[in-house]
């Protein structure tokens, strides 16, 4: 692929990841809080705290908490007493945010990929997780957890 191929992809997925931010305000949420709706609802138990989804998507914790706290201002989530550390609060869905992911923005992402044929598909699945290895190991110096922690993000 050429240097201008390249910078025409580049430029195709900013355009893709900047429409998906903007449907990310939907139902009176933020792009962050559905982020977070979204981790609640696939990571198991233990990792259900606000310092593990900080972590996870290498978002500040003060930014997660004020996440958080909106959440369970919205009755879309609710701490519960941690496991281990004293000062641990484990976070889960309400009701309410369960059936608030069956509106998620991502879904019309979903929808689109299931117009994609199976070579496709396949094409996608091998190379979008070494895109996003080489982006996260060049802008955060190396730390690929998000995609290891992360069992669904595995082709």
């Amino acid at each position: 692929m050429t240097g201008g191929q390249t910078l025409v992809l580049a430029r195709l997925f900013d355009f893709v990841t900047r429409q998906l931010h903007l449907i990310g305000h939907r139902n009176g949420l933020y792009p962050v809080q559905w982020t977070l709706l979204r981790y609640l609802d696939e990571m198991p138990a233990d990792h259900r705290t606000a310092s593990a989804m900080a972590r996870y998507h290498q978002f500040s914790t003060g930014a997660v908490t004020r996440s958080v706290r909106a959440l369970i201002q919205k009755g879309l989530v609710a701490k519960q007493k941690g496991l281990g550390h004293h000062r641990s609060e484990m976070l889960t869905l309400t009701d309410a945010g369960k059936a608030l992911l069956a509106d998620d923005p991502l879904l019309i992402l979903a929808r689109a990929l299931a117009d994609v044929d199976a070579a496709e598909a396949s094409a996608l699945t091998a190379v979008l997780p070494r895109i996003l290895a080489a982006i996260q190991h060049e802008a955060h110096g190396g730390d690929e957890e998000g995609l290891s922690a992360f069992p669904a993000l595995q082709p």
